[in-house]
């Protein structure tokens, strides 16, 4: 009997211990998704900072862009943080963009840093120079079930223009139709040196006190132009002088300061402005700015190395769901050399490296997936700058140059006869385009560096300064914002259908701009065609008798 109850005993302890042995195996292979069914996560606003203003901000490619899903729940989102960023660390929501889309967020901490590292290292170590050239920036992108994340990507304005005010606003002209939402997205605006009329929004403000503009570098109303050269002071001179030209459809102005003092800004900035400007109603965005994005990861050793995902990704599909879908046209600048930028981003084959087919640039490259995005590069004659990007499936329009300096440094005597052949070619109104008798001005300001000059300069009178002369596809972008606000009601009632803009939409808008009898400013040009779609070219203040032009459609 002794023996008995001494093997029972022996067999109880012996389950017992397989039990929790049972017991054990299951919680260490099930024991989070009990722990999370059981124990809620914590909420996503506990880790929003209380004075962001007023902490340091690390590098933006140590931050994280996150943009929910349509139909994600809260309760999943609180999950992914617990289990992707506080698992690493330290975790800081900086912005939420407010009611303007309170999905995107802002993220940084070092939990932020590690995940973004590990995310890195499983995809092989994949990394993108960042855009000084020197140092390796991290820029992870990728997505889940119920989000997209990228690293903050950096964003750099245009180098400064001239800003001083020698030119006189122009009288405002009685417009014939009604005006035009235009949205500026640059380093601000000085209402001193352009027509300024006060922007009226045309829904409920999503942000307290940007019902006139908004500055999302400090988050505040005071969006004047503070940049050097103030870029875009002179951008939105360049955009509204074409508009008081035509004299058709009148403007409004909402400034969208992205770029703060010295020229930076970053993605979340860029995304948040753009569902600002949805909300207020804007009908039209000019983006005089971009990045570069790598076509191919690479690693510490320059392997390249299969990415999981780009922040263009996240970027078409916030574009599409703020612009595409309300019909809301983004004229951008297609892009121009940047010597620190070459060794990182661009292909190897020089042939290439402008080429909008295998360089990245946003947001002018996602002209070939929207319909509603409008790439702009500048031209001369047949050929494009060969300073910017250029493709024909990407580059929807260029812009005429005012003048080229050829392949050396521009004599005075050469100069003077360019600008002679520009004037009786279309007829400029001078008190608007900055062209006049100063010949010696603009052959100093031509003046540059023996290296800056082998390559020709296809340049854009400044809208500012007599004489003074400024480069970019920054400057050409305005000008087709310009004629695209001035015949906004040629086309408007393709806007304004119910039905979202398509490339057939695209196609007609311009169709109608080069047909339209009042100014012949829209043509092609047979040599562009294998750098810009048809090779369409836009020229500045137009002569309306120019038959020539007009045959050439």
């Amino acid at each position: 009997m002794a023996q008995t109850a001494r093997a029972g005993k022996g067999n109880f302890l012996f389950y017992l211990i397989i039990f929790f042995l049972l017991l054990l195996i299951l919680w260490l292979l099930y024991g989070n998704k009990i722990k999370r069914t059981l124990v809620p996560a914590k909420d996503w606003e506990e880790y929003v900072m209380k004075d962001p203003a007023g902490a340091p901000a690390p590098e933006p490619h140590k931050q994280l862009v996150v943009y929910l899903k349509p139909g994600t729940q809260r309760r999943d989102f609180n999950r992914w943080i617990e289990d992707s960023l506080v698992t690493q660390g330290d975790v800081f929501i900086r912005y939420v963009c407010r009611s303007c889309d309170s999905t995107l967020f802002l993220f940084e901490g070092s939990g932020v840093e590690r995940f973004m590292m590990e995310k890195l290292l499983l995809s092989g170590g994949g990394v993108a120079k960042g855009g000084n050239g020197t140092r390796l920036d991290p820029e992870p992108a990728g997505e889940t079930n119920h989000l997209y994340y990228t690293s903050n990507v950096r964003i750099k304005a245009e180098p400064p223009a001239s800003a001083e005010a020698d030119i006189p606003l122009p009288e405002p002209p009685d417009f014939r139709e009604s005006p035009v939402k235009v949205a500026v997205f640059d380093t601000g605006l000085d209402t001193a040196k352009v027509p300024y009329r006060q922007f009226n929004a045309s829904t409920d403000n999503c942000i307290p006190g940007a019902e006139t503009g908004w500055n999302f570098m400090d988050n505040d109303n005071r969006w004047n132009d503070d940049y050097s050269g103030q870029h875009g002071t002179v951008v939105t001179r360049f955009l509204t002088n074409e508009v008081f030209n035509a004299a058709r459809n009148g403007i409004e102005l909402l400034p969208v300061k992205i770029f703060n003092s010295i020229g930076n800004s970053d993605f979340f900035s860029m995304l948040c402005a753009f569902a600002y400007a949805s909300h207020q109603g804007v009908q039209l965005i000019n983006a005089s700015f971009g990045y570069y994005e790598s076509v191919q990861s690479v690693d510490l050793r320059g392997n390249v190395v299969a990415a999981e995902g780009t922040p263009s990704d996240l970027l078409r599909t916030f574009v599409e769901k703020y612009l595409t879908q309300k019909n809301i046209l983004l004229i951008a600048a297609a892009g121009n050399k940047i010597p620190a930028e070459d060794n990182v981003y661009m292909p190897e084959d020089p042939v290439n490296q402008r080429n909008l087919d295998s360089v990245h640039f946003y947001p002018a490259s996602l002209s070939r997936l929207l319909p509603n995005v409008i790439a702009v590069t500048t031209a001369y004659d047949s050929f494009v700058s060969p300073r910017q990007n250029f493709s024909n499936k990407v580059v929807d329009i260029s812009v005429h140059a005012d003048i080229r300096t050829g392949e050396t440094l521009t004599p005075l005597n050469q100069l003077q006869n360019e600008i002679s052949i520009i004037r009786s070619k279309i007829n400029l109104p001078w008190q608007l385009s900055g062209i006049d008798s100063n010949f010696r001005a603009a052959s100093d300001h031509l003046s540059q560096a023996a290296d800056e000059v082998k390559i020709p300069h296809f340049m854009f009178a400044s809208p500012l300064t007599y004489g003074s002369f400024v480069e970019g596809s920054s400057f050409a972008a305005p000008v087709v914002a310009g004629k695209l606000t001035a015949y906004y009601y040629l086309y408007q009632d393709l806007l304004n259908n119910n039905q979202v803009i398509t490339n057939q939409t695209r196609d007609s808008i311009f169709q109608r701009l080069s047909s339209n009898p009042d100014e012949g400013f829209l043509y092609k040009i047979p040599g562009l065609i294998s750098k810009v779609k048809e090779g369409k070219i836009i020229v500045r203040y137009p002569n309306r008798n120019n038959k020539q032009r007009s045959a050439a459609k």
